[in-house]
């Protein structure tokens, strides 16, 4: 989030730590945590939690049952319960609130909130000034409402992130959908102009490939692709300027020119295989780190041997 962090243990326990002055933390104060602390299971209804997202000052939670809990700060409606109050402690959004569909994740930006459920739909609250929430208007929203599938040309949505005022989308067919604030470029459309109903990116501008999980992306290439001119998200833009949200671009940075798309390669294995490098117990252990990186599970005990990695020629 902006002042503070949620994570999610395997055993499904959420931890949070951090800023908590907006309620955001969830253990029913406003204290800053300057270590994770857990949130009382109970709190989610005795499910386990299957995924967690943080936003400018609220968090979200969702359960293996597929239900949604939000807390916070709910100013603009950002948490979805129909009003503008905050949660010191996770709250369940209304079970109707989704047409009777399972929540399958959630994002949070800056002051709003996206939801995917399982039938394929998105849907969206809170603050909505740029149009980031796609519901073709400026206005706030304090419930849950859904995008129209006709935005996506009525492809189900798999997935969703939302910025500080905008939002990114991905379809079924691998197609990416961004709306609300374009300044800098950040919707990947050639331009600065804002959007308030999803816009499809046009595929030439990913290199022609699919987004979406291992299996969906181009067998021969892994494509990363970053939009804005935020240095943290890899764009290009002017050599030393400012990016979105006032950072300075990284000197690795400086003089790229401006592209949507970066092919890692090699930098991409070797940035994966850098990052597991502190994965405890050596060689396995690394190997490990690599699997989860890649957002998966070691399917191994501890008599096995550990998988040979990948050289770089092959993993491309």
């Amino acid at each position: 989030g902006d002042g503070h962090t949620v994570a999610l243990s395997e055993a499904g326990h959420v931890f949070s730590w951090g800023n908590g002055e907006y309620e955001q933390l969830g253990h029913n104060d406003l204290e800053t945590q300057r270590a994770p602390r857990q949130v009382e299971a109970g709190r989610f209804g005795g499910e386990k939690v299957v995924f967690v997202a943080a936003g400018g000052g609220h968090t979200v939670a969702v359960t293996a049952g597929g239900r949604l809990y939000t807390w916070g700060f709910g100013y603009l409606g950002q948490l979805g319960h129909g009003d503008t109050v905050s949660r010191l402690v996770p709250t369940l959004v209304g079970a109707g609130a989704f047409g009777g569909s399972a929540v399958v994740m959630a994002a949070c930006g800056g002051l709003h909130t996206l939801v995917v459920t399982q039938d394929g739909g998105l849907w969206a609250c809170g603050h909505g000034s740029y149009g980031q929430l796609g519901l073709n208007d400026e206005k706030d929203r304090y419930s849950f409402e859904r995008v129209g599938a006709e935005e996506f040309g009525g492809a189900r949505v798999v997935a969703a992130a939302a910025g500080w005022n905008h939002s990114v989308a991905v379809t079924e067919d691998g197609a990416l959908w961004t709306w609300g604030n374009g300044d800098d470029g950040r919707l990947g459309h050639g331009n600065a102009q804002h959007r308030w109903v999803p816009t499809k990116v046009a595929g030439a501008g990913l290199g022609g490939g699919r987004i979406g999980r291992c299996r969906g992306l181009p067998a021969e290439h892994a494509v990363a692709f970053a939009m804005g001119t935020h240095g943290r998200l890899g764009g290009g833009g002017q050599a030393g300027g400012a990016g979105a949200g006032g950072a300075r671009r990284s000197s690795r940075l400086q003089g790229k020119a401006a592209s949507p798309v970066f092919r890692l390669k090699e930098e991409l294995v070797g940035m994966i295989v850098g990052l597991s490098g502190a994965w405890p117990a050596g060689r396995a252990g690394r190997e490990e780190g690599v699997v989860r990186l890649l957002g998966g599970v070691a399917a191994r005990t501890r008599n096995e041997p550990p998988p040979r990695l990948l050289s770089p020629e092959a993993s491309r």
